[in-house]
């Protein structure tokens, strides 16, 4: 848990001070990087799911 508060700090998404709560500090520039990984990453999988699809591995007989 605390490596993930850590990286989330790191990376500017939240604010956290001893004692105190976390918040978070995610402006509209980064809210834009992310939808743009997670978007990058889905299509990624996507293809890779289609291609096993469309080229199944070998060793089945049609």
């Amino acid at each position: 848990m605390q490596k993930s508060f850590r990286q989330m700090e790191e990376e500017k998404l939240i604010c956290s001070h001893t004692g105190a709560k976390s918040y978070m500090i995610i402006d509209a520039d980064k809210i834009a990087q992310i939808r743009a990984k997670l978007l990058e990453s889905d299509v990624e999988s996507a293809v890779q799911a289609r291609k096993q699809m469309v080229y199944p591995s070998q060793g089945h007989c049609a």
